[in-house]
């Protein structure tokens, strides 16, 4: 566009960020822009000159786009400003024609280069292989079958571990509301996928501002021991834990808040309705009433 300049290389049959390589660009995206860009059709050829390109915003384009084929030909488009329709001027370099296009490359174009991020994906967890929870400092554990040391009714699975190693039962209904919030979580955006420490303090994710997420969970993957009994060899699986952590940061400008985790260096955004159901829980309501 006018305000900032994207170029993107094919290299190996996948499209890369010229200026970093490295980025994590959904080349998808850079595929279809070449797809509407090729298969771009004029909704109406309104000038068969450039001498009037000022009226149309043209002579300082709001986007120029410049594809270079096999054989190191360049096709260059300008495209100016918005018809009242809602299409776009244009004008193709070489050809004094000037068009209206529809507004499909424009939907691309106009994007920043984060726009054009791939987002990570979170961590697959099942409700049922999570059971321990660390958020905040407080820890909440998972008894299978209760824990009747600590719960008479012996109804309630989940408790939380005190500082004197005693437990105090929690609210199951609230603590399943937390963990299908863990577990359905899904990031909106990545906004930074190589943060430096000064940059986790502007997000809020620096270990003095962040709330502190982790989940131990029993991994899918289980591994086989065996053991010795009178009727012969027994072998027994055992589900192996891993932990995951979270840190959730500030709220950005829409509303979101930024978090990252430990599978992840990136910095993603996340809706302020999944996190607030993991970190803005009133801790009155957790305990249980029975």
């Amino acid at each position: 566009s006018g305000n900032y300049k994207l170029e993107y290389d094919l290299t190996d049959s996948t499209w890369k960020y010229v200026d970093d390589k490295d980025f994590p660009l959904d080349d998808t995206q850079i595929t279809s822009l070449l797809g509407s860009v090729c298969s771009l059709n004029a909704q109406r050829r309104l000038e068969d000159s450039l001498d009037n390109i000022s009226e149309y915003g043209l002579e300082n384009p709001a986007y120029t786009i410049k594809i270079t084929g096999d054989e190191g030909i360049d096709y260059t488009l300008f495209i100016g400003d918005k018809s009242p329709s809602g299409n776009y001027y244009a004008y193709l370099d070489g050809k004094n024609v000037v068009y209206m296009i529809d507004d499909t490359v424009v939907s691309y174009v106009g994007k920043t280069i984060y726009d054009l991020a791939k987002v990570d994906t979170v961590p697959a967890i099942t409700d049922s292989n999570v059971y321990e929870l660390e958020i905040d400092g407080k820890t909440y554990s998972y008894f299978e079958g209760g824990n009747a040391q600590y719960d008479y009714t012996v109804s309630n699975n989940w408790f939380e571990k005190l500082d004197d190693g005693s437990y105090k039962a929690l609210d199951t209904t609230q603590m399943s509301s937390i963990i299908s919030g863990i577990t359905g979580m899904s990031y909106a955006s990545c906004v930074n996928y190589k943060p430096s420490d000064e940059e986790l303090i502007q997000y809020g994710l620096d270990d003095e501002h962040a709330k502190k997420v982790v989940v131990t969970v029993a991994d899918e993957t289980e591994s086989e021991t065996e053991t010795e009994s009178e009727s012969g060899t027994e072998t027994e699986e055992i589900k192996e834990p891993h932990e995951v952590t979270y840190w959730f940061g500030a709220k950005t400008d829409d509303g979101n808040y930024y978090i990252r985790s430990s599978e992840s260096s990136a910095v993603n955004t996340v809706s302020s309705e999944t996190a607030e159901k993991i970190i803005a829980v009133d801790e009155k309501t957790l305990i249980s009433k029975n």
